[in-house]
């Protein structure tokens, strides 16, 4: 129960940064540089093996214990700030061209394989491997780790 009360007070912190930070002189130093995409994009990798390998390891406390949201807690705080680039920077261009291009070239390729580990996972409940609410970390630390992955093949790509 600590961690919902936690996780709240974490989602109003960010809220009210997202409203205070842009009216201060602070905001006139924040960026996006090439190394932040990179942390943003490697810490959703990350996030992503850990909440799988938690997942299917142990899918009591996942639910349970609320470590589903835990986890996502950091790459949600990474877009937030991304969101605050936003919000400060309005009318210029956060990510240049090829950044934006190759985040819409990811979506695209990970579309396919998040149709597949549904496919997966609905067989996987079918035979009864998996059981309960557990269908719903596994996809969206699944996506996350192949959208974030895809991100980082195709900046290095091109």
């Amino acid at each position: 129960m600590e961690t919902k009360w936690v996780l709240l007070t974490v989602l109003v912190l960010t809220g009210l940064a997202l409203w205070v930070v842009p009216r201060t002189r602070f905001a006139r130093r924040l960026r996006m540089t090439v190394g932040l995409f990179y942390a943003i994009n490697i810490l959703g990798i990350l996030v992503g093996i850990a909440g799988l390998a938690l997942t299917l390891g142990r899918p009591d406390l996942v639910l349970e214990e609320h470590y589903y949201e835990v986890l996502l807690l950091p790459v949600f705080l990474s877009y937030m700030y991304f969101a605050l680039l936003q919000i400060v920077q309005k009318s210029k261009e956060i990510l240049d061209e090829k950044q934006a291009l190759n985040m819409t070239q990811a979506a695209a390729a990970t579309l396919p394989f998040a149709v597949f580990w549904v496919f997966l996972l609905y067989a996987l409940y079918k035979e009864t491997v998996l059981t309960g609410l557990i269908f719903f970390p596994l996809f969206v630390f699944f996506v996350l780790l192949a959208y974030s992955a895809h991100v980082l093949i195709f900046y290095r790509k091109n």
